[in-house]
C-alpha cells in the first residue's frame, strides 16, 4: 500500500508543479510583453515545440540498441 500512496503523492506534486509553472509563465508573459513581442515569443515556442520531438527521435532509437 505504501508504493501506491507514494505514487499518488508524486503524481499530485508533478501536476501541481506543472500547473503552477504554466500559470506563472503565462501571467508574466501577458503582463510584461507587448502584443508584437508576444507574437514572436509564440512563434519561437511553437517552433521549438515542433522541432524537439523530431530532433530527438534518433537518440531514443540509439538508447534502445546500446551497441557501444
Amino acid at each position: 500500500m505504501g508504493r501506491y500512496k507514494l505514487l499518488i503523492k508524486n503524481i499530485g506534486l508533478l501536476t501541481l508543479s506543472n500547473f503552477a509553472t504554466k500559470l506563472l509563465s503565462c501571467t508574466a508573459i501577458l503582463n510584461i510583453l507587448t502584443t508584437t513581442e508576444y507574437g514572436i515569443y509564440d512563434l519561437f515556442s511553437t517552433t521549438i515545440g515542433l522541432l524537439v520531438p523530431l530532433l530527438t527521435l534518433d537518440i531514443q532509437a540509439a538508447l534502445r540498441n546500446k551497441n557501444f
